[in-house]
């Protein structure tokens, strides 16, 4: 083989790796746009569509962008709900979520973004665990989980400082995280009809505690320092 021949060789070779590297850069770009696309998604219309789908009616979820955005309450109960859009999260003012008698599997991490929420209502769906953004909800004073199917509580829910109620009855506890005696304004704990054999330490730490429900579980003993709750009735 001639030097020309390998030249032409080479030059053929370059050409294809040249060609090769377009087609890269061009499937690069069209990645970005798409995720651009995502990430400047239209919450307000992704919203809507989803309530569209659902069947909700705009008494219960508004349509119009102003209303949703001053939007204190929203009740989707009984909506034969099986899933919540990330768009949640962009209710700011939003002050009460009730969601019970539905079908929800798992929450949005969005969730967490709800600042300004002091109810969250989960009753009687499919729960089995919450996500990490829920400790992100410290203005919260009522959390109802009864009647899930939560096997675990994620340890940073000790971050609900403003906490006062959280009703865990009917699920399949087998345990709490310690930090739930970090819980300080806590009045009322339910944790009837659950799988729990031992309970942690620190729940002598809750000393606002008022009410504690801890019937139909598998416990064997109690923590000495459960003495320490006073204020229980």
């Amino acid at each position: 083989m001639s030097k020309e021949d390998l030249l032409i060789l080479k030059s053929d070779e370059i050409k294809a790796l040249l060609e090769q590297s377009q087609k890269l850069t061009n499937m690069l770009q069209e990645l970005l746009v798409r995720s651009q696309g995502v990430s400047e998604k239209d919450w307000f219309t992704d919203l809507i569509h989803w309530a569209d789908e659902q069947e909700i009616s705009e008494k219960k979820l508004p349509r119009t962008k102003t209303e949703l955005e001053q939007l204190e309450k929203l009740d989707l109960s009984w909506s034969k709900l099986v899933s919540i859009p990330e768009s949640i999260g962009v209710l700011q003012n939003l002050k009460v979520l009730r969601l019970p008698m539905n079908r929800i599997v798992k929450l949005p991490e969005s969730i967490g973004q709800l600042q300004n929420l002091r109810e969250l209502d989960l009753e009687d769906n499919k729960l089995s665990g919450l996500p990490e953004s829920i400790g992100d909800l410290i203005n919260l004073e009522k959390l109802n989980l009864r009647n899930d199917k939560l096997t675990h509580l994620p340890e940073n829910i000790g971050q609900l400082k403003n906490l006062e109620k959280l009703e865990l009855k009917q699920n399949k506890l087998a345990i709490l995280p310690e930090s739930i005696g970090q819980l300080e304004n806590l009045k009322e704990l339910d944790i009837e009809d659950n799988k729990l054999a031992i309970l942690p330490e620190s729940i002598g730490q809750l000393k606002s505690l008022e009410k504690l429900d801890l019937r139909e579980n598998q416990l064997v003993y109690l923590p000495e320092n459960i003495g320490k709750l006073q204020n229980l009735t």
